[in-house]
């Protein structure tokens, strides 16, 4: 285990350690599976103004991330608790990232993503399996810059309309047409990748400057509408076999 990484067992009967010089991460799971109450371990725990990152294992017994009140420090939060249902506990987090991954048809509640804009400063969201309900909550951050929504099965960009957002990967996605990215006046990064249905990928007018595609086995470049910013495209294992690298003029 790497040094800068303090690992809590919520199961365990023993007093906590406090948190060391170089430790800025708290990993928190659970091997036995017993409830207990992480808010009352936390408080017996010196330091926790030094830790940036928590992640909560997918071993997890919280249904929650109240406990993200008690790390003032917090930039990023990944969530990774089979039995987390929502998000409730945002409010105060300070921090930059947030990564959802709580398995395919967890227990995660529809709307749960609502909770994020009690995030004010949150800039990068990794989800992953979302629900269909979840694109109108992350519509709804207003300095969202970096997305990740992997394995997406219903998503339109038309919805991040009012967002910033720079970068958009689309990993495992079963969409067979990507349209509307025109909609992302931000838009410069775009990445898909092992996207076996998609056919097509319409930028009219989009500001995107790099696109890189990999694994998308019906989508070939007769298929990828023109991208008038386009700058870079690294495309490999297409239709037909197709790798293209395309490096274009800056002018």
């Amino acid at each position: 285990m790497l040094a800068n990484i303090l690992v809590l067992d919520e199961a365990s009967g023993e007093a906590p350690p406090n948190v060391e010089h170089g430790q800025d991460t708290i990993m928190l799971e659970n091997t036995t599976g017993s409830a207990c109450d992480v808010e009352a371990l936390l408080r017996r725990i010196k330091g926790l103004d030094k830790i940036r990152a928590l992640y909560i294992q997918g071993s997890s017994q919280l249904e929650d991330v109240q406990l993200a009140r008690a790390l003032p420090g917090l930039v990023g939060l990944y969530v990774h608790g089979w039995k987390i249902r929502s998000l409730q506990g945002l409010d105060g987090f300070g921090g930059h990232w947030i990564t959802v991954h709580t398995g395919k048809g967890g227990r995660r509640q529809k709307r749960s993503l609502a909770e994020l804009k009690q995030a004010p400063f949150l800039s990068g969201l990794q989800v992953c399996w979302p629900q269909p309900e979840d694109n109108a909550a992350i519509g709804e951050l207003r300095r969202l810059k970096k997305l990740e929504l992997y394995g997406c099965r219903d998503f339109d960009p038309a919805v991040l309309a009012s967002t910033p957002i720079e970068s958009l990967r689309l990993p495992l996605a079963s969409l067979t047409r990507l349209e509307n990215l025109r909609e992302l006046s931000s838009l410069n990064h775009l990445a898909v990748f092992d996207c076996r249905k998609l056919e097509r990928i319409e930028g009219e007018d989009s500001s995107l400057r790099e696109l890189l595609v990999q694994g998308c086995h019906q989508l070939g470049w007769d298929s990828i509408s023109s991208f008038p910013a386009l700058r870079r495209a690294y495309l490999v294992g297409l239709k037909q076999g197709i790798d293209v690298v395309r490096l274009f003029s800056s002018q």
